[in-house]
């Protein structure tokens, strides 16, 4: 708490809808979960999304204009949900393979550009870029030896940075296709 007011960290703020009438959040027990705000909403006082995966959620990422949710889990998918209708619109499996020892752990998307970078785990320990416009993993990013908890995009620069378990912080330069700074 700072003051009077909560804080929020800067990394969190997409969590909460740009109009301050929504928040949200997904967890262990893999729904994602919407809390309107706004005490005036005639919305219950939680939206539960069930399926968007079978086990854990890991990160998410919210396009509040399309009402959109995006997570990854660790049963290694990377999926879509329209928070609207409450449902998957599609799911994209870890091209590495399936399971916890390949789960995606860490995420961060802009929607408007139709790009994300996601972060794996210590069987395969990438950076994985994915198209959400086509829904494909475009390329695999090595250079971590255990699993990838935390990652950030610059996609007007094509920068991506990584942090792991194994004491690493990498920089990958997207064009090129590998790391670039250790």
């Amino acid at each position: 708490e700072r003051g009077n007011h909560w804080h929020v960290p800067f990394c969190h703020r997409g969590l909460f809808s740009t109009e301050g009438r929504w928040a949200a959040a997904a967890g262990a027990d893999a729904m994602v979960f919407l809390w309107p705000l706004d005490h005036q909403s005639q919305c219950p006082p939680c939206v539960r999304i069930h399926q968007a995966h079978y086990d854990v959620i890991t990160d998410i990422c919210v396009d509040w204009t399309g009402f959109r949710a995006l997570t990854t889990g660790i049963d290694a998918s990377l999926t879509l949900t329209d928070l609207r209708a409450s449902k998957v619109v599609w799911k994209i499996k870890n091209d590495s393979g399936v399971g916890v020892p390949n789960g995606f752990f860490s995420l961060d998307a802009e929607f408007a550009a139709g790009k994300a970078a996601v972060g794996a785990a210590s069987e395969g320990a990438q950076v994985k870029i994915v198209d959400l416009e086509v829904q494909k993993i475009l390329m695999s990013l090595g250079g971590h030896e255990d699993d990838v908890y935390a990652i950030r995009a610059d996609w007007g620069v094509n920068l991506v940075v990584s942090a792991s378990w194994d004491r690493r912080v990498n920089i990958y330069d997207v064009r090129q296709g590998k790391y670039i700074k250790r």
